[in-house]
């Protein structure tokens, strides 16, 4: 099985990115892969996160939790305010395993 350790990330514009953590539980006995990609909310890709996509594997064996990082702009808030912004990582096309639902 896969799950999201991290369900929820608040950061400020001048962090530099957000991190989500993937576990791999339930056993490691074969390869298993899943894709990920951002998908806008009141966030915009390229205003104000840098839009991301790629594939987390594990290999037979592997249980180390794997790691997603997306960038945040520093160019996020208007006139300096603080704005609350957000916007979702999807996971999706899993081989090998099932997601678990938080």
């Amino acid at each position: 099985f896969l799950q999201l350790v991290t369900t929820s990330v608040g950061v400020f514009s001048n962090d530099g990115e957000a991190i989500v953590i993937v576990s791999r539980i339930g056993g490691s006995t074969s390869p298993l892969s899943v894709d990920y990609f951002t998908v806008d909310g009141t966030a915009k890709a390229g205003d104000h996160y840098e839009r991301t996509t790629g594939q987390l594997v594990w290999q037979h064996g592997d249980i180390a939790d794997k790691s997603i990082r997306i960038r945040i702009s520093n160019a996020a808030s208007d006139s300096g305010k603080v704005l609350e912004r957000a916007f979702q990582l999807r996971l999706a096309y899993v081989t090998g395993t099932t997601l678990v639902d938080n």
